[in-house]
């Protein structure tokens, strides 16, 4: 039987991300997701996975963030959950994206275009875990 699920366990730690990036690659292939698709969910992740791998973990702490990819009948599943400081994306106000980019601070729009990538983010902590789910509607 083919299997919908593919499970990646990751270090908090930036060199990691490749890995994911492979993974969602080879995942992509396997149900002919469109490089549209593709590209929006990448972008997600890792605008999610920086934020953990920077915010959510102090500096020695190791424990893995889990990276669950499912593929539904008309719709891509993404579940990322890690052990760090609590960190719900949904609580950040929407930036003010009026004006040029040269004027604006660093940082703060990597929510923002994780909202704008995939359809549907939900946020919940359950038993000391952050669990954000991302939905990506397909064609299919």
């Amino acid at each position: 039987m083919e299997s919908h699920e593919l499970v990646i366990q990751l270090d908090p730690r930036a060199g990691e991300m490749r890995r994911v990036h492979e993974a969602l690659d080879c995942f992509g292939r396997k149900h002919d997701l469109s490089s549209k698709h593709l590209s929006s969910l990448h972008l997600a992740i890792e605008e999610h996975l920086a934020n953990i791998i920077s915010y959510a973990y102090k500096a020695l702490e190791s424990t893995p963030i889990r990276v669950t990819l499912q593929m539904g009948s008309r719709e891509v599943i993404v579940l990322i959950e890690d052990q760090g400081r609590p960190f719900n994306p949904l609580q950040y106000p929407v930036p003010d994206t009026s004006g040029s980019l040269d004027e604006k601070p660093i940082g703060g729009l990597g929510i923002h275009m994780m909202r704008n990538s995939v359809d549907r983010i939900d946020y919940e902590r359950r038993q000391g875990r952050n669990r954000v789910t991302l939905v990506k509607k397909t064609d299919a």
